[in-house]
């Protein structure tokens, strides 16, 4: 069974990934080696300087490729280093505090849901870690959405239970099937 879902895994890579993907991330054992990170350390460092300079209050929303003196295509390719540069460690303090938040909503649900959402969260945390999330709608409804679940969970337990226990579904296919 291993064997086929690998060979079923590769042969949907191959037909629905395209070359240029697989060619980019080809290029991380170079990009390692080489120490450069298709240069993010030099981004990364670039930011640094740039909060070392600010670091209560930052520079403002959306500065950062000016505060770090890159060019204004350049992002931070981190969402800390973006959000200390941007609003210094008192928005970093602040971004964690929601993010401590969310886990604590997340925490707060239960079963698939618990799953569900958590793994949204993680694929949001590996994400974070080369890219600039904190400016992304995505992300706040994404922690909106947590949020909202976590409340759910304290006020009608039952019933979000229910709903994603998949008890209801399989309700709903009973009573098709027996209609039929």
């Amino acid at each position: 069974m291993v064997f086929i879902g690998l060979a079923v895994t590769s042969g949907a890579l191959w037909l629905f990934v395209p070359l240029e993907s697989l060619e980019r991330l080809a290029t991380i054992p170079e990009q390692l080696a080489g120490g450069n990170l298709n240069d993010r350390l030099n981004i990364w460092t670039a930011g640094w300087h740039a909060f070392t300079q600010a670091p209560w209050w930052g520079y403002g929303a959306g500065t950062f490729a000016t505060a770090a003196r890159l060019a204004p295509e350049d992002t931070a390719h981190n969402t800390l280093m973006a959000v200390l540069v941007t609003g210094g460690l008192v928005g970093a303090a602040i971004f964690l505090g929601i993010g401590v938040a969310v886990c604590g909503a997340l925490w707060r649900t239960s079963g698939l849901l618990r799953v569900a959402l958590g793994t949204a969260l993680a694929v949001l945390l590996i994400t974070s870690m080369v890219g600039s999330v904190e400016e992304n709608r995505i992300t706040w409804l994404l922690f909106g959405l947590v949020a909202l679940a976590g409340r759910l969970a304290v006020e009608e337990p039952r019933a979000l239970d229910r709903v994603f226990s998949g008890v209801e579904v399989q309700e709903r296919i009973s009573r098709v099937l027996a209609v039929h």
